[in-house]
């Protein structure tokens, strides 16, 4: 049974080496990923990941809580088709370093063009 059904949070350091081998091949490294467990001052207390494009880092959240896997797919509402893919928790945390990634690669790129490229990508993992 996945955590997601048990209502428990996705402890992301156990995907660190699937994570390390999606960054390598879209020309990142673990250096360009922080494993953290806040995001101080951040106005979004539910937030999961972030990433800063000029600096080329994502930050994750170490513990993905149920509520703050809702958040993120709540960002994707245009997406609606696509997010039940996401409820698998290794393909969750596909999609977030994917889009991310994305964006870093790509900074004239919006969001929503990440975010649909990182559904498609995370196809082919």
């Amino acid at each position: 049974m996945s955590q997601e059904a048990k209502g428990q949070a996705i402890n992301v350091e156990e995907y660190l080496p699937k994570i390390e081998m999606m960054l390598m091949r879209n020309g990142l490294n673990l250096s360009n990923v922080d494993i953290v467990d806040d995001f101080p001052g951040d106005a979004n207390p539910l937030r999961a990941a972030r990433c800063f494009k000029i600096a080329k880092k994502i930050e994750i959240r170490r513990h993905i809580s149920p509520e703050s896997k809702e958040n993120y797919l709540n960002e994707l509402y245009k997406f609606q088709e696509q997010l039940g893919m996401l409820q698998d928790d290794w393909t969750f945390i596909k999609h977030i370093v994917l889009r991310y990634a994305c964006q870093i690669n790509n900074r004239w790129k919006d969001d929503y063009e990440c975010a649909k490229w990182a559904f498609f990508d995370a196809k082919n993992y």
